[in-house]
């Protein structure tokens, strides 16, 4: 996915008014064509749990209720819109694919696109609606470098090179046949992965999703000095008269939703409260936040 000056510019502009500015875009989904009956072809082929974790990236791992935002996968996706489609070449432009949503998968024919058994490609559908004609290209571009650490994280745990080829609209890892495929997998380090995808907070939801293992506890003092440091800077940035006029304010995270600050002098915050002023993340999953404050004194 190549995002040019041309569509940074076209965003720009939306958010100064210009009206009717759309950021190009193209999509090869359509050039792939479902088959019905296949004979895999006659190659070399990777164990079928490797195909299985590699594609698994781009499946849904949860549903919410009832909600805005109730379907997630790995990696976020603005209204839950999720266009990326991931294929597994299998030689002679035959491709398999996971449906996303449970363990079934299918063939698919690609006539213009061939390439090593074992390699992937990534492609976009056109899903974003009219409201996000002026971004959608950056949208899709972030989603894709989401999407693609995972992959490459994954293959790197199951001891798979990936050669990047960036095209115009799609992502191509290719696979090289040099690459020895082993039973030597640290699975222990597979699953904390998956944990941690299944853990991510990407918007509101009716359930409670704490991330557990983020612990504000294990280093205190760093992140007092950081954000000593961090109140410095901004005070010469803003170029304030009174050395202390930002001061920083921890709130942690009790367990149920409820932020009480270090500071004793300041009152209690519910997550509901920190939603009305930042509706973008669930604070109820987040273990602690930071409030920047300038202090006024007459």
């Amino acid at each position: 996915m190549q995002f040019t000056i041309k569509d940074y510019i076209r965003e720009i502009s939306s958010y100064y008014g210009e009206k009717d500015v759309y950021q190009n875009f193209g999509s090869n989904c359509d050039e792939y064509i479902l088959l019905k009956e296949i004979e895999i072809p006659v190659m070399q082929q990777m164990p079928t749990s490797i195909i299985h974790n590699l594609l698994s990236s781009n499946s849904y791992i949860r549903a919410t209720g009832e909600t805005s935002f109730k379907i997630h996968k790995g990696y976020p996706s603005p209204r839950s819109l999720y266009p990326l489609q991931l294929f597994f070449s299998l030689g002679e432009g035959i491709f398999l694919k996971n449906n996303e949503v449970d363990t079934d998968q299918h063939y698919f024919k690609n006539e213009n696109l061939i390439m090593e058994p074992g390699s992937l490609v990534l492609e976009v559908e056109n899903k974003y609606p009219e409201y996000y004609s002026h971004i959608r290209k950056t949208l899709s571009t972030l989603e894709m470098g989401h999407l693609l650490y995972n992959i490459l994280y994954i293959a790197s745990v199951l001891g798979i090179n990936y050669t990047l080829n960036i095209a115009e609209n799609r992502i191509l890892l290719i696979h090289s046949k040099k690459t020895p495929i082993t039973d030597d997998i640290d699975y222990i380090r597979l699953e904390k992965f998956n944990q941690s995808c299944q853990l991510r907070n990407s918007g509101p939801y009716r359930f409670r999703l704490l991330n557990t293992s983020i612990n504000h506890n294990i280093y205190p003092q760093q992140l007092t000095r950081n954000l000593s440091n961090i109140c410095t800077n901004m005070y010469r940035f803003f170029q304030l008269d009174l050395e202390n006029s930002i001061q920083a304010l921890v709130y942690y995270n009790d367990g149920s939703g409820k932020f009480i600050c270090e500071n004793q002098s300041y009152s209690d915050l519910s997550y509901q409260k920190v939603n009305k002023i930042y509706p973008h993340i669930n604070f109820y999953g987040v273990p602690f936040f930071v409030f920047f404050c300038w202090i006024i004194r007459y």
